[in-house]
């Protein structure tokens, strides 16, 4: 198996005790979703709007014993 960036962001995700993702996959995230694809433990939650996306980590931060992860790209510019 290939380890990559993303490998390892998922697996500190694992070790972490993160249980959902909250995103918008996109060019710059693509290897992170491929990553998170083969997850047992992860379940990244697409949204349509990252203001959404951070809403909803947050709650999930507040409301269980686990935190909140939001996933983004880049700004545009």
């Amino acid at each position: 198996m290939k380890k990559t960036g993303a490998w390892l962001a998922v697996y500190a995700l694992e070790q972490i005790g993160a249980r959902f993702t909250f995103g918008i996959p996109g060019v710059h995230t693509t290897e992170l979703y491929d990553a998170l694809n083969n997850s047992k433990r992860i379940m990244p939650v697409l949204v349509t709007h990252e203001g959404g996306g951070a809403f909803m980590a947050d709650a999930v931060a507040r409301l269980s014993d686990t935190i909140g992860v939001l996933t983004v790209g880049p700004p545009r510019g």
